[in-house]
């Protein structure tokens, strides 16, 4: 865990930083930071 967030959701949202994604493809919950 980084700062109460599953060590997922923080390479997840790493990973749309380096190779976004079309915005439908991109869920909500991941989308909104």
């Amino acid at each position: 865990m980084i700062d109460d967030v599953p060590a997922e959701l923080v390479e997840a949202r790493a990973d749309l930083v380096r190779a976004p994604r079309p915005e439908q493809w991109v869920p909500t919950w991941l989308a909104a930071s």
